[in-house]
Formats: structure tokens, C-alpha cells, sequence
């Protein structure tokens, strides 16, 4: 069953059914323990048709005991309420079938089996004792109407349901479809074979309800040349002329003048936009029509389609939302026997006119017969002319669909088969190097290497690589710089010649610390010197050498300054990590959360975005059904409301279940069946949706 109403209700009305029957079975048990079992055996033993009457009890008795235990089996068991005292809500998870409540009314088709009995018995002739246990089981008879009645209630909401739900699914393809040209166009193609199959069979059946004619009675013009030069082919020319009107005539009549008809609606609808004295636009949206009405003929019988589904999910809904308000009250019943017939002719009424064929009787005797014509007839003649409606509006099959990339894979699929056996070393090679490896390269590489040096930057770690120059190279450019100019001062300044040994190491204490500061003031004043005689000075190779010097002196300088620049990308060497490992962690962070997700759900994405769209839109449907609710006093739009309600609350389940992780599931369906609560006020069902919106955003949108 559905949850809510429906399931309540019907829950109620088997408890009771199962305590009144109880509650018979009990009297026939004491009858049969206070009173001689075979003093009721004689008596009716003692009638002339005792074996009839016999069986007849008999089938009543196992009438009522397989209906009952078909109809009870729906009953919910104690087991299945949880903790907090909330039901289960799984949808028609046990039904009752028409064919096992068809087998159990057949032997009653031609009315009550009791009243039969009744009629046979001659009650002077019995003993009580037999008549209080025919009586007894007469009203065993009468709780097999009661389970009937139920049943059938369960089924035929069933059945509405199982044949609406589903159109939801085709309105929203139609939607995807109506709303694209280029999945219009994939549509054509699609339909394409079946159009042409249809489209031969109408021209077939048009050959065939053509009778052979009379060639003589053909009024047919035939040319003189051929009347003059082959007399003999004039009945075969009459012939071909007249078979080939009917081949035109029924192409014209099945795909030319439909589609001349839909150019028309094209033009009609768009009227406005062919005046020639408005502007150049105009023109150009009359080409751009006739250029594009292929795509819009197959977007008006798309059109028309969903608008036939929305009629049949209308007038569906209307019927649910009758029954859902009309489920009859088994413990009133068995009180006034006299509203049987209301609920029946009740239940009659949601079915299609042209599916009833005869008024049913209202006599309280003919309640198996009604019931049986139901079964038999009614029920099935309804889901029949439902479904033939569904077929024909509904989207194409999977073989429709598919059938381009059947056909593609059906040509190339063997050859790219064999050419992956004949190159397996190589495609195996391929994967080996472009995936297996590249996978590796990116671990390593990019992760675990990155981390690595984060982790060293960390620990302060002296062989970090986010370096520009080593430490060691500039201390060797500074110390040969040092000496450079040391050698080169003492040998050409005089007034540092034949200084101690004391005076010495002092003095180049005090230029080693003056190179050292970047200051080369004794080098350049000899420096000074010796460019006053640059060729002489060029030729005894002092010149050359200071400026060899000088040159040092810029290498170290730029040195140093390098130098500079590493300890300020050493100073933030960390961030630099970061930056780098980044795009390689985001990228594992997706991949654990597609691997979380497949754990958790089963799979890693499954048109999730298409399931959103369906939440949203029913939670959209619910809130604009419940608005439309306030102060509506029109019975039928209350009972197309009350439909409509319950099936966006079926598909908001369905869908939401989709997307919702496994771990809130249960809060998914305990708010959701609130929204189907009788119980509760428009108001309350309005915060409920705003509920819904607040804790479950993160996963609908």
C-alpha cells in the first residue's frame, strides 16, 4: 500500500475485519463444543439434498478462509513499527492479485450461495442447531463481500498508482526533449524507423481494402500511342495508373496532409510575424519557419503527447484522490448493511464510462455479482484502455532509443572486438605506459615527493630543494675575491713594503674585512694609477689584473645578491610547498570522496543533477497543490489536489532516496511521510517543506 491515508485506513479496516471474523469463528467453534457435532450432521442429513447443501457450506467456508488469509497477509505485523511508534511507509510492498480475488468470487457470479440455501431449506424440517450454523456461515458469506470490497479498493488503487507514477517520467523526458532542438532532431531520428513501419502499414492496409477492379469500368485516359502501337498493354497500363493512385492517395492521406495540416498550425500560431511591410525581421522569420518546420512538426507531436499524458495524470489523480477520501469504513458496514451498495457503486464510479458496460444492481443479494462483473470485466477492460493510452504517448522504448548505437555497435562492434585480441601486446603496453605508469609518475611526483619537502620545510630540514644557490658557492667567490686583493695590494702599493711580520697579519686583517664589507679602496687607488700609463700598465699585465679583480668583485656581488633573493624564498619556502602540492591534493580529495561515495551508495554518480531537478520540481508541485488547498470547497479540484498530492509525495520519495545518503535516509522518509499526514494542517505541511529545504539543501541542490 501508500503511505498515509491509504495505508492507515486500510490497516484499520483489517483489524476489525480480522476481529469480527474472529469473533464468528469463535460462535461456530462453541456451537460445534457445547452441542453434538453429529446431532447438526443428522440434521442435515435428514434434508434430500443434503450433499449440494453440503458442498455449498463448504465453498464458503474455503472461499472465506483464502480470502482472508490473501487479505490479512497485507496486514502489518507488530514487528514492523519501530521504536518511535512511526510505520513503515515501503510503497505496495505487498498487493493483493486479481486473478486470486477473481477465483474466489467465481463460484458466487450468480449471487449468494446463502440466499441460494435459504431458498433450498425447509426450516420445519431442520433442527436449530443446523440452522444457527447455516446462519453462521451466512455471515461468514457476508465478510467475504467485506474482504472483496477491501481488496478490491487495495488493488484498484494499485492499479491507478502503478500507472501514473510512471508518468512522470515520460512528461519529464518530454521536457528535456521539447526544450532542445538537437535532442528533437536525435527524437526524428529515433522514430525514424517506426514512422516508416506505420507509415507502410496504413498504405498496406489501403491496398487491402481495395477490392480488384473491373478494368472496363476503369475510368482512365489512355495515350493514343500506346492505344495505336500495343493494344495488348492498355489493361496493364489501367491497372498501373490505378494502383498507383491509390499508393499516391495514401501517401497524401497518412503522411503529406498531416504534415500540411501541422505547417498550417505553424502559421497560424506565428501569424504575426509574416507582415511584409513591418520589417526585413519579418522575412526572416518566415524562412527561418518554413526552414525549421520539420523540427517544429516533431516538436507538436511531441507537444501533443505531453499534453495527453497531462490529461490521463489529471483525470488519474482526481480518481486517487476520490478513493483516497472514500475508503469505506468496514466497521460502519457491518453495522448498515444497507450502504454496501453505495460503496460499491462508489468504486464503480472511478472507472471510464466506456469501460462500464451495464448499470450495476444496487439489491443487497446481487453484491457477489457486482463484485465478480468488477473483477472480471471492469478492472481489466480499465487498465486496459489506461495502458493503450500510456503506450501511445509515452516515450519510445529502450530498442527505439538506442537503436543507432545497437546498429553502430552491431557493424563495428566484431571488427574493433578482433583488432583488440590481434594488438592486446600493444594495447596493454599502451596502458601500461599512459596509465599504470602515469598514475605512479603523479603519486610520486607530485604528491608524495611535495609533501616531503613541506614535511623538510617543517622540520628546518638544511636540504630543502627551494633553493636558487648553494651557501658553499659564494663563501669560495668571497674568499678568492679576499685574496685577490690582499696579493695584489702588498705587491703594488709601496707604502705597504717591508712592513713586520705583526704590522703584516694586521694589515690583512684589516683589508680582509674591508673586501668583506665590499669595500676595495686600496685596490682601486692603485687601481688609479695605473690607468694614468694604461699601455704600459696593459703590457706589464698590472692593468689586466685589477681589472680581472673587478670582475671577481661583480661576481661576487651579483652573488650576493642572489643570495638575498634565496633567503627570502627560504623565508617562504612553506607557502611555496603548499602552492605546489595543491592541484595534486584536490585532485585526491575528489577521488577519496568519488571512492566514499561508491562505498556508501553503490556507485560514484547516477544522474544525480537529473534527480535534483525532479526533488525540486516536487517540492515546487507540493507547496503550489497545498497553497491551492486554503479555502477550496470545490469537491472535484479537492480530489485532483488530494491525487496530485500523493503522487509528487511518491515521487519526491522515490527520487530523494536517490541522493540522500544512506545514514539519513530514514529522517528522508519519516519527513516526507509528515507531508501525507491527515492529521496535520496546511500550515504545518507548508513548515514541513520549509524543513525539508533547511536540512536537506546540501544534497538538492
Amino acid at each position: 500500500m501508500s503511505t498515509g491515508v491509504i495505508n492507515d485506513a486500510f490497516q484499520d479496516n483489517l483489524v476489525f475485519l480480522e476481529k469480527y471474523s474472529n469473533s464468528i469463528l469463535d460462535e461456530i467453534t462453541e456451537l460445534h463444543i457445547n452441542d453434538a457435532d453429529d446431532e447438526i450432521n443428522n440434521s442435515i442429513n435428514q434434508l434430500s439434498n443434503n450433499d449440494q447443501i453440503r458442498s455449498q457450506l463448504l465453498v464458503i467456508q474455503s472461499s472465506y478462509q483464502d480470502i482472508s488469509n490473501i487479505v490479512l497477509n497485507l496486514k502489518k505485523k507488530s514487528s514492523n513499527i519501530n521504536a518511535q511508534g512511526s510505520k513503515d511507509i515501503d510503497l505496495n510492498n505487498k498487493n493483493v492479485k486479481l486473478v486470486e480475488i477473481l477465483k474466489i468470487l467465481k463460484p458466487f457470479s450468480q449471487g449468494s450461495i446463502y440466499e441460494k440455501i435459504k431458498s433450498q431449506l425447509d426450516i420445519n424440517s431442520i433442527d436449530t442447531l443446523a440452522i444457527k450454523e447455516i446462519e453462521l456461515i451466512g455471515k461468514l458469506e457476508k465478510t467475504i463481500i467485506y474482504y472483496a470490497i477491501i481488496s478490491l479498493y487495495q488493488l484498484i488503487l494499485t492499479q491507478y498508482l502503478q500507472n501514473t507514477i510512471p508518468l512522470n517520467d515520460d512528461l519529464f523526458y518530454y521536457d528535456l526533449i521539447i526544450n532542445s532542438n538537437w535532442n528533437v532532431f536525435l527524437y526524428s531520428l529515433q522514430t525514424l524507423p517506426s514512422r516508416g513501419s506505420t507509415l507502410v502499414k496504413s498504405i498496406l492496409n489501403d491496398f487491402k481494402k481495395t477490392t480488384t477492379p473491373n478494368i472496363s469500368s476503369l475510368d482512365i485516359q489512355v495515350p493514343e500511342y500506346l492505344v495505336s502501337n500495343y493494344p495488348n498493354y492498355i489493361n496493364s497500363y489501367k491497372l498501373f495508373i490505378h494502383y498507383k493512385n491509390i499508393l499516391t492517395n495514401s501517401i497524401y492521406n497518412n503522411f503529406v496532409s498531416q504534415n500540411i495540416k501541422g505547417f498550417y498550425k505553424i502559421l497560424n500560431q506565428n501569424k504575426n510575424g509574416f507582415n511584409f511591410q513591418k520589417s526585413s525581421l519579418s522575412i526572416k522569420n518566415y524562412f527561418s519557419i518554413i526552414l525549421g518546420t520539420p523540427i517544429n512538426l516533431i516538436t507538436q507531436e511531441l507537444t501533443l503527447k505531453k499534453s495527453n499524458l497531462l490529461s490521463l495524470q489529471s483525470e488519474n489523480a482526481k480518481k486517487l484522490g476520490f478513493l483516497i477520501k472514500n475508503i469505506p469504513n468496514m466497521e460502519k458496514l457491518s453495522q448498515n448493511e444497507n450502504d454496501l451498495g453505495e460503496n460499491i457503486q462508489s468504486l464503480v464510479s472511478v472507472f471510464p464510462k466506456n469501460v462500464i458496460q451495464s448499470d450495476l444492481t444496487t439489491k443487497s443479494n446481487d453484491h457477489f455479482i457486482n463484485l465478480y462483473q468488477i473483477s472480471n470485466k471492469i478492472i481489466p477492460q480499465s487498465k486496459h484502455s489506461i495502458q493503450q493510452l500510456r503506450s501511445l504517448n509515452s516515450k519510445p522504448s529502450f530498442i527505439t532509443r538506442y537503436w543507432p548505437t545497437i546498429l553502430l555497435t552491431g557493424v563495428y562492434g566484431p571488427s574493433t572486438i578482433l583488432s583488440i585480441i590481434t594488438n592486446k601486446d600493444q594495447i596493454l603496453e599502451f596502458i601500461q605506459k599512459n596509465l599504470i605508469d602515469t598514475v605512479k609518475g603523479f603519486l610520486n611526483n607530485w604528491i608524495l615527493k611535495p609533501v616531503k619537502n613541506i614535511l623538510s620545510t617543517i622540520r628546518h630540514d638544511d636540504n630543502s630543494e627551494i633553493s636558487i644557490m648553494s651557501q658553499k658557492s659564494l663563501d669560495s667567490d668571497l674568499n678568492s675575491l679576499k685574496r685577490m686583493v690582499i696579493e695584489y695590494t702588498l705587491e703594488n702599493s709601496p707604502e705597504y713594503k717591508n712592513l713586520k711580520s705583526t704590522d703584516l697579519e694586521i694589515l690583512k686583517t684589516q683589508l680582509d674585512q674591508l673586501v668583506s664589507n665590499g669595500d676595495l679602496t686600496p685596490l682601486m687607488k692603485d687601481y688609479e694609477n695605473d690607468i694614468k700609463q694604461p699601455l704600459k700598465n696593459l703590457i706589464k699585465g698590472k692593468l689586466t689584473r685589477a681589472l680581472l679583480i673587478q670582475i671577481q668583485k661583480t661576481k661576487v656581488d651579483g652573488a650576493v645578491a642572489i643570495s638575498g633573493i634565496d633567503k627570502l624564498l627560504k623565508s617562504q619556502e612553506l607557502v611555496f610547498g603548499i602552492v605546489a602540492a595543491s592541484p595534486s591534493l584536490i585532485i585526491l580529495i575528489y577521488f577519496i570522496k568519488g571512492l566514499n561515495s561508491y562505498l556508501q551508495k553503490g556507485y560514484i554518480t547516477r544522474n544525480s543533477n537529473e534527480y535534483k531537478l525532479i526533488v525540486s520540481k516536487n517540492l515546487n508541485n507540493i507547496e503550489r497543490l497545498l497553497n491551492k488547498e486554503f479555502d477550496n470547497n470545490n469537491q472535484e479540484e479537492l480530489n485532483y489536489i488530494n491525487g496530485m498530492l500523493l503522487l509528487e509525495i511518491i515521487s519526491l520519495r522515490n527520487s530523494g532516496i536517490s541522493i540522500i545518503p544512506k545514514n539519513r535516509r530514514f529522517e528522508w522518509i519519516r519527513d516526507v511521510n509528515d507531508l501525507n499526514n491527515q492529521n496535520s494542517s496546511i500550515l504545518v505541511k507548508l513548515n514541513t517543506i520549509q524543513r525539508i529545504h533547511n536540512i536537506y539543501n546540501q544534497f538538492i541542490n
